[in-house]
């Protein structure tokens, strides 16, 4: 139960951390890239790597620049509307 009201008062940040999650994993496998290379890369161990694609947790925006630095890629645009329906980009008109 504790689990449950947790995840629903905490919904909107769960969802972007897994959609980030979704994109961080798909361009380490896009790039061949392994989580111990990706940890070295982020100074991090490669349980606290495998704590980030959980996609549990709420990254702060330095993780994931680091993220989009150590994967060269731009996770930030790419990802927080991709698949939120209910929240179009930004200009973007329903």
């Amino acid at each position: 139960r504790e689990d449950a009201e947790y995840r629903r008062k905490n919904a909107r940040w769960l969802r972007y951390s897994a959609m980030i999650s979704i994109q961080v994993r798909d361009r380490m496998a896009q790039i061949g890239m392994t989580q111990a290379v990706l940890a070295e890369k982020l100074g991090c161990t490669q349980q606290h790597v495998s704590m980030l694609l959980k996609g549990k947790n709420n990254m702060t925006i330095e993780t994931i620049a680091k993220l989009e630095e150590a994967l060269e890629f731009d996770i930030i645009g790419n990802a927080l509307y991709l698949s939120d329906s209910e929240h179009p980009p930004y200009g973007d008109k329903k």
